[in-house]
């Protein structure tokens, strides 16, 4: 599996800063988040590829966080060590549930860039995707315990 992975290098973090940063300027990012994203956008370390701050769902009748990174190979240590066990301890309680997925590297369908999508990378770049990535979700609880999550996320990561 160690083949297939593709760390965060010098030219995709800045990619990704780029594409986050575009993402701001079109409103297209929750703003109680915005703060968290960019102190990440400043690590040596990881990189936000794909997020979203948990509201109640009425289908779910839950809430719901998760933020997509990718990561440099000292990153992919730091989760390991340090980062998912931290979460893991301290999100899965009174029936929230804190999961990680590791994602290899994809290409996806590449979609044209329209006014609904307003150019979103992670929509019109067909090779987006095609990073080593994981994902931290965090379903259940309550407003507060989402906003402890994300404020957790801007310190941890930030390495």
């Amino acid at each position: 599996m160690k083949n297939d992975l593709k760390y965060l290098n010098s030219s995709s973090k800045k990619y990704y800063c780029d594409s986050l940063f575009g993402e701001m300027d079109t409103n297209s990012i929750d703003e109680e988040i915005k703060p968290t994203l960019e102190k990440i956008c400043k690590s040596d370390s990881f990189r936000t590829i794909f997020s979203k701050k948990g509201n109640h769902d009425i289908k779910q009748r839950c809430f719901q966080s998760y933020i997509r990174l990718a990561y440099t190979l000292n990153g992919e240590e730091l989760l390991k060590q340090e980062i998912i066990p931290f979460f893991s301890n301290k999100y899965n309680i009174n029936g929230s549930s804190f999961t990680c997925k590791w994602n290899i590297p994809r290409i996806q369908i590449e979609r044209a860039v329209t006014k609904d999508n307003k150019g979103a990378k992670w929509l019109t770049d067909k090779n987006y995707f095609n990073i080593s990535n994981i994902e931290f979700r965090l379903e259940g609880g309550d407003d507060i315990l989402h906003n402890n999550f994300w404020n957790d996320l801007g310190e941890k990561l930030n390495k």
